[in-house]
Formats: C-alpha cells, structure tokens, sequence
C-alpha cells in the first residue's frame, strides 16, 4: 500500500475464513464483495481488474480470467484445477508460494517489471491458445470422453 498508493482490492468470494479476514483486514481500500453469482456482474469486475488473484488454489477463474485478457497470479497448489495449465506462465501468469502474503506481493512486484517486455502478439497468443483447449464445446467433449471411458 505504501509503493502504490493508488491500491484497490476487491475480495470475490467468501468461506470460512470470511469474517476473520474482514476483522483483521478492515482497511477502506479493501471492498469484500461476497459471492458473484451473475455472469455480466463478474465479467465486469474482471475486466476492470489489473490482476486476479487466488491466494490458495485456482480454478475456474483462471479461465475467466484469461476470457477478460487480465493476468493472473496463481498460487503453486497442487490442488490447483486442470485450468491453471491453460495459464503461461511470465505471459499471462505469475506464481507465488500459496498462503504466502510475502510471496504474493513479490509476485506483484514480478508482473508489474515484467509486464512491459511482454508483447501484445505473444500475450494474445496464449490467451487465444489457451482459451481453444477450454472452449466449453471442447471441455464438454472431453467430460464426454471420459464419461465413456468408464465400464
């Protein structure tokens, strides 16, 4: 916050751990938004976003992250989902050690200096790649396949 006094974030979601995050991090440039479960209203919020990030695991969002050509910041969990492969890694994409608040904001500091030497051209082409593999025609063809492959 003190680098970048311009700082917002927007908390999307919510869990467990909601209250214990809102209490100890009650700053006003913080907006906890809760669950986004109208398609055009998340869009939008990607869209405007300079980065997105999963402190723990990704899924999905990476996804629709890439559909809103924003970068992302994902963590290096295991556990991610299959989507995170679709992520390019100094392209589009930053890791960062899952949970770790140090790592993340280090994380931060890395795209913001390697965000300019990214050209337009290889950005756009991982992200069309990307979004190819998971078009939802060819994710619900490969949930078909596999539903097929079970005796």
């Amino acid at each position: 916050r003190e680098l970048y006094s311009n700082l917002r974030v927007q908390v999307i979601g919510g869990g467990s751990a909601e209250e214990h995050v809102r209490s100890a991090y009650p700053d006003s440039f913080i907006e906890y938004l809760g669950w986004i479960y109208e398609s055009e209203e998340l869009d939008r919020l990607l869209r405007e976003a300079t980065l997105v990030v999963s402190p723990f695991d990704m899924g999905l969002v990476a996804i629709d992250a890439l559909r809103s050509g924003v970068p992302v910041l994902v963590p290096d969990n295991p556990r991610n989902g299959p989507e995170v492969e679709a992520l390019t890694v100094s392209v589009n994409a930053v890791c960062f050690a899952k949970g770790d608040s140090s790592a993340l904001a280090d994380a931060v500091e890395l795209w913001l200096s390697i965000a300019p030497m990214v050209s337009e051209e290889a950005y756009i082409h991982a992200r069309e790649a990307a979004l190819r593999i998971w078009s939802p025609k060819d994710v619900a063809t490969k949930i078909l396949e596999a539903i097929d492959a079970f005796p």
